[in-house]
């Protein structure tokens, strides 16, 4: 019923989601980022700190602009950094770029960038559980 429920509205607001994002999302529970399941539904960190939830078959998708010659540090805190994947895409890549550290109930994804445009950050959970999270993106010290 609440997957139903959640499809009648984004049918009416014109972003209907596929019957198996709407059950992704009412199994994991919807945050104010939704849809950004897909790397074209990317949404704009609009330069703040990002509050989500993130369970097993959901993925979000991130995009932030930033400037040639500075290095960023993507910081995804989830409680249990083994619980989350975080991968940072440059224009036009595929593969994640950048070296990924865990400690401390956190990731952090460390990139030199070397193109002004969009980059486009992914947060995945490794396993069923929902999992909630917090993720800046930061200068690099």
């Amino acid at each position: 019923m609440q997957v139903l429920v959640i499809w009648m509205f984004a049918v009416t607001l014109g972003m209907a989601p596929t019957m198996a994002e709407a059950a992704v999302e009412a199994a994991c529970g919807v945050d104010r980022y939704e849809p950004n399941d897909a790397r074209g539904r990317a949404k704009s960190t609009r330069g703040k700190p990002v509050e989500a939830r993130v369970c097993g078959g959901d993925v979000d998708w991130y995009y932030v602009k930033l400037e040639a010659g500075t290095t960023v540090e993507v910081v995804v805190e989830a409680g249990d950094e083994a619980a989350v994947d975080v991968g940072f895409y440059p224009p036009r890549s595929r593969k994640p770029q950048g070296k990924a550290t865990r400690a401390d109930g956190r990731v952090v994804v460390r990139y030199r960038v070397t193109e002004a445009a969009k980059h486009r950050i992914r947060v995945s959970a490794k396993d069923g559980a929902a999992v909630p999270y917090l993720m800046t993106i930061r200068p690099a010290d």
